[in-house]
């Protein structure tokens, strides 16, 4: 009996997918080997890590019974937020990322964690990107 696709409101396609095994009733395992695909890199798709091409996902769908035209809406939404998202293109902005995602300490709090090798105004103009050095001091930052 073919599995119905479970309503998004607005889950991405890593959540469909997911609730696409589970109601195949599939384990991971057996579902890679029906997709052709390795329980590694079908494990990174369901939890979000990986996007599948367009392909992968239609063998996913036909391995759980559900219909892969329907689920071709959702992986052309996912892939179009996905393409959407902003990209970190300079070292500069990496490390403001990771500066926010660290709970934005600062300067000279990074500079104290480093045993003062780095200088408070250097780790300000490297988080800035109005400074450059070494990657010794872009990983000690890091």
């Amino acid at each position: 009996m073919p599995c119905a696709l479970p309503a998004t409101g607005g889950r991405d396609l890593a959540t469909v997918l997911s609730s696409l095994q589970r109601a195949s009733g599939l384990s991971l395992r057996a579902l890679a080997g029906r997709a052709s695909l390795s329980p590694g890199f079908l494990s990174r798709v369901m939890s979000g890590e990986r996007f599948p091409s367009w392909k992968h996902a239609c063998s996913i769908a036909r391995a759980c019974g559900a219909d892969p035209e329907v689920l071709r809406r959702i992986w052309e939404s996912s892939n179009a937020r996905r393409d959407n998202q902003p990209r970190l293109s300079t070292l500069a902005s990496a490390l403001r990322f990771l500066h926010l995602r660290a709970g934005s300490p600062t300067p000279w709090a990074i500079s104290v964690t480093s045993n003062n090798d780095l200088d408070e105004d250097y780790v300000a103009g490297l988080l800035q990107g109005t400074t450059t050095g070494p990657w010794e001091d872009i990983y000690r930052i890091v």
